[in-house]
Order: C-alpha cells, then structure tokens, then sequence
C-alpha cells in the first residue's frame, strides 16, 4: 500500500508541474456557437516578439537583438542569464547589437505599460567559429577586375538578417521606408542579389545587388508606397537575398486601408496564444468600431480566417452578421487544424457592409513541441486516475474481508 500511495502521489505532484511547462491549463471548451457578448476591453498589456537572436548557434561574440512590441509601451529592458537589466528605447521596432561572452545563454527581453508586464525570452549559443575547410584564397583564381566576388566554400557561408517578417499599413497615396539589417558573419566578402516576390505593385528596392563585406552590416532599404486608387485589402509578399547557395527571405504582410473608411476594425490575439499548438483554439478579442453612420445601428458581416504566409487559407470560419452602433467589442475562438507544421501564420478579420469593407491581422507562431508535452500530460493524469481507482478498489475489498472475518 505504501508503494501505490507513493507512486500515485508522484504523479499528482508532477502533474502541476507539466502544466506550467505546457503553459496551458485544463479547462472546459467553449460552445462552438458564436456568443454575441459586448464586452469593454481596455488596450492590453505588451506583446512582445524577439526575431533575433534565434534560437541557434552563432559563430561571433557580437549578436543582433532586434524585437517587435505590439500594444502601449512605456518601458522595455533586457537582460542576459538573469544578469543585470539593460533599458531599451521605448520604440515598438528596435535592433542595436550586443556583446556576448562564448557559451550558452538565455536572453530575457521585458516591456511594461499601464495593463503590466510581458516577458519573453529566447535561448541561443555564442561559439568559436569552426575551422575553414575551403581550399586557401591564394588558390582562387586569377584575373582582374571585378571585386567582391564569394571566394570559395560557397555553401558553408552565412549571413543573417534583422527580421523574418515585416508588417506594413498604408493609406492610399502613403509611402513608408523600411530598414532591413543585414550582417555578414563569414571571413570573406559575399555578393547578395535581392529579389522582390509578389510586392511589385507596392515596393521599390533601392539596389537589386551588393556586395556585403566580411563582419560588415548592412541597412538595406525598402521603399513602399500605395497609389491613390489602390483596393483596400491584405497583400502577402516576400523579400529574398541570395548569396550563392545561401539565401534568407523575408515575408511581408502590407494592409491598405480605406482612405475614408465608414467601419474599422482590430483584431488582436490573446498573449497566451501567441504561440500555439496544431489543434488547439486559440481566443480572439475583435474590436469593431462604426465611424461612418453617426450612432446609426448597421449589420454588418464578420470573417475571421487562418492563412499562411502565401496567403493560403487553412481555415475560415462561417461568417457572422452583427450589429454596430457605435463601437463593439467581442471575443471568438479560431481553430487550428490539427495537421499545421511549424511556422509564423496569420489571423485575418474582415467586416463587410454592402460593398465596402475593412480588414485587421494579427499573427502566431505554432509550436508542434508544445502537442507532445500535451500528450506526455494527459498519459500521466489518466495514469494517476488508474492508480486511485486500483487503489479504492483495493481499499473497499480489504473493508468486506475484514467485516466477513470479524
């Protein structure tokens, strides 16, 4: 008796545990059926999204920290393993670099507003760069002329850039510069082409080639504008470098919106589902806002879809009509399909009223990770539950033999 009492408890002591690994609580579903339940949301604490460093090997003691906050930012730090806090500038996109010591490290990057305190973090290997096995560069030919060129051992060179995706709004008749960082981590000098995807009605790349000097960075600018008769809508693109056999891209999601917009719309996702698991629900708050019709009651159609970064529809859910006097705010579940691999994904809303409509997104990262850490979870509750039920039954015959004895 005592070895099943100690088993079983255990179990019941690791479980809590695992549950904070997992980051998700067990809890009752939500019906499937819309509830059209107005609700007050005041702006949310931040939402914080480090793109760089990655969660990876780099060959250099000096690391890129570029992140992204969503939501009012008041004040933002980091530190580096629990050492000591370093502030940053309250800007929502920020990159600066940071000198690091050779070994293992956790970097903590913190932002606060009048709604709290978000956290992330990220792990990431500072190491000595492995020794070169290209041939020597005295053996790399001959001839004149063009400088810059990649001397051999193409295929071992990388480079790195300060984002994986860039988020732009425009108006029509608006332009927007943005600034891409690129940083060559290899002892050679490297010629990047750069090719624009799908974007060519709404970008203009400074240069289309550059030679990027070995240790050196580069601010490589993008120019993107929207012309005065340009729809509405959400445009997906990609921005590509290429250096030999290397290349890194950079997705785009560019949102024009109405110039003079009868509704808006904001759609954000809950913090804690940001980062996500294939099957899970993840929880919306949609916050709809009637600017056109002077406290005039309107339907108004409500969409909510899951795309990739192709703008490929994985799900979409049955549209909704609802009524806006003047401003709404509603909460929704989105489902993820079970079978999503890993990646950044984005969450659409669109609000329609005849002919005219509006659109906002938000993004997430899935995790498939985070299923199995479910799966270990849910084995070991139901474990634990065997466990009491032997241990009860066992319990209930001892009581009968012992009062058929007595």
């Amino acid at each position: 008796m005592r070895k099943e009492f100690f088993i079983l408890s255990f179990i019941l002591v690791l479980t809590p545990t695992l549950l904070a690994l997992t980051g998700e609580a067990i809890t009752g579903h939500e019906a499937q059926q819309p509830t059209n339940v107005s609700v007050f949301v005041l702006p949310s604490f931040p939402i914080i999204d480090i793109l760089s460093p990655e969660n990876k090997v780099y060959y250099d003691t000096k690391i890129l920290l570029n992140y992204s906050i969503k939501n009012e930012l008041t004040n933002a730090w980091y530190n580096l393993d629990n050492s000591v806090n370093i502030s940053l500038p309250t800007l929502s996109d920020y990159f600066a670099y940071i000198n690091v010591p050779l070994g293992d490290h956790v970097l903590y990057l913190y932002a606060n507003n009048s709604r709290g305190i978000s956290i992330n973090n990220v792990s990431f290997t500072s190491a000595q760069e492995p020794p070169s096995t290209s041939s020597s560069s005295s053996s790399s030919s001959s001839g004149g002329g063009g400088g810059g060129s990649i001397s051999g051992g193409v295929s071992s060179s990388t480079f790195d850039v300060s984002a994986q995706l860039l988020e732009v709004s425009l108006f029509p008749g608006e332009t927007k510069k943005e600034t891409i960082t690129l940083v060559n981590n290899i002892n050679s000098d490297m010629q990047i082409n750069v090719e624009l995807t799908s974007l060519g009605d709404f970008a203009l790349l400074d240069e289309k080639s550059f030679i990027l000097t070995s240790g050196k960075t580069k601010n490589f600018d993008l120019n993107f504008f929207s012309l005065n008769n340009a729809p509405a809508g959400l445009y997906f693109g990609k921005i590509t470098f290429n250096a030999g056999q290397m290349k890194k891209i950079v997705n785009v999601i560019l949102e024009v919106k109405e110039k003079e917009a009868l509704f808006d719309i904001n759609i954000n996702v809950l913090p804690s589902d940001k980062i996500s698991s294939p099957g899970n629900k993840i929880s919306l708050i949609i916050n709809m806002t009637n600017v056109g019709f002077n406290n005039q009651s309107v339907d108004v159609g409500l969409s909510l879809k899951l795309t990739d970064l192709d703008n490929k529809v994985l799900y979409e859910s049955i549209k909704e009509t609802l009524a806006v006097q003047k401003e709404v705010s509603i909460t929704r579940k989105l489902q993820i399909p079970s079978a999503i691999p890993e990646g950044i994904y984005v969450v659409v809303g669109e609000i329609t009223y005849n002919n005219l409509s509006a659109i906002s997104h938000d993004t997430i990262k899935i995790n498939p990770q985070q299923s199995g850490l479910n799966i270990i979870l849910v084995s070991l509750i139901l474990i634990a539950t065997a466990i009491f039920f032997i241990l009860r039954y066992k319990k209930n015959i001892k009581k009968v033999f012992e009062k058929m004895f007595s």
